[in-house]
């Protein structure tokens, strides 16, 4: 069980009463929040749209609350698709078609970083970062990399780190943590400590989508010991208890409910005493039917409170874009 390596309690830090804006109504006078806050999340209704990523993180700019400026802006997991890279000319074709998973030895990510980058730049234009600039200091953006086949073949989760004063990408990292169907075909990123920053005062935690669940107790309770899956877990819940986070940032493609994370995120929240703010980037979205619980219900239950945690909503449906490739293979959810 996690408590057997994890103990303490949440403090009760907070930043100011801060409510939920909606994008897609007229700001009114209740809607202002405090001056300042730790997190603004972008809270994305509907089917991923990764082709208007940049469009929509210009209009949710465009539409920020009045008088708001957030330490962190969260973007979900999958925001925006990079193409998986070819393999070099002259190299064995398998090398960029085989099983990934536990069975990449070098852990080796830089090609899958070059590819992100280049979307990243289309994203995080000069244009945006002047719209974001005085609004927030941290922008945490998800990027998948994978080719035409999805989830069937190759693919990683990547999240960058972007300073918006400088617009400069000061973190890469990503899911280290496949789920059980992404086993063979995840290329994790092995280096657990780049999950780790220090940010002014700041001890920050970023994780991928279900690396949340590396702090689980249930998930725990079911792996078997030795394993290669319980052996991660083992070594990240060592490198956290080391890191000591104050804040998390989790990066999941989609939740409906908040059932999905919910003992992760309690297990967390009684184990480290410095952490103050923690947040899970929404997009309320089920790929296989109708979401499963009120959007009241997720964001209330996948934050640390509203005092800490600002939710910016956003449709859309009315965004053009291919269909996500990685919501073409999701097996479970």
């Amino acid at each position: 069980m996690i408590s057997g390596y994890l103990s303490g309690g949440i403090t009760g830090q907070a930043y100011g009463p801060v409510p939920t804006f909606s994008a897609n109504t007229p700001k009114t006078k209740t809607q202002n929040p405090a001056s300042t806050t730790a997190i603004v999340r972008l809270v994305l209704k509907g089917a991923p749209k990764p082709d208007s990523a940049r469009q929509i993180l210009q209009d949710a700019l465009k539409q920020w609350p009045e008088n708001c400026q957030a330490k962190y802006f969260m973007l979900p997991g999958g925001f925006a698709e990079a193409d998986w890279p070819k393999a070099p000319k002259n190299s064995d074709p398998k090398s960029s078609e085989g099983d990934s998973g536990w069975l990449v030895e070098d852990g080796n990510i830089s090609p899958l970083v070059q590819s992100a980058s280049l979307t990243l730049s289309k994203i995080i234009t000069p244009g945006v970062l002047r719209l974001a600039r005085g609004k927030t200091r941290y922008l945490s953006v998800g990027i998948d990399v994978l080719g035409e086949q999805g989830l069937k073949a190759p693919h990683a989760e990547l999240v960058a780190v972007v300073d918006v004063n400088t617009g400069k990408v000061i973190r890469w990292t990503g899911k280290s943590y496949p789920t059980a169907s992404q086993e063979n075909k995840l290329l994790p990123v092995e280096d657990l400590d780049s999950h780790f920053l220090e940010l002014g005062n700041d001890r920050v935690m970023v994780l991928g989508c279900n690396d949340l669940n590396m702090f689980s107790p249930r998930v725990h309770a079911n792996q078997k010991a030795g394993s290669s899956r319980s052996e991660r877990c083992l070594d990240m819940v060592s490198a956290a208890n080391a890191f000591k986070p104050n804040v998390i940032l989790q990066h999941p493609h989609a939740t409906d409910t908040p059932n999905i994370w919910r003992m992760a995120w309690m297990a967390l929240a009684q184990s480290f005493p410095d952490l103050k703010v923690w947040a899970s980037a929404i997009r309320y979205f089920n790929p296989r039917g109708d979401v499963r619980k009120p959007l009241e219900n997720v964001l209330a239950k996948t934050r640390s409170d509203e005092a800490q945690v600002l939710d910016l909503v956003l449709e859309t449906d009315s965004y053009d874009s291919a269909p996500s490739r990685y919501m073409q293979g999701f097996k479970k959810f």
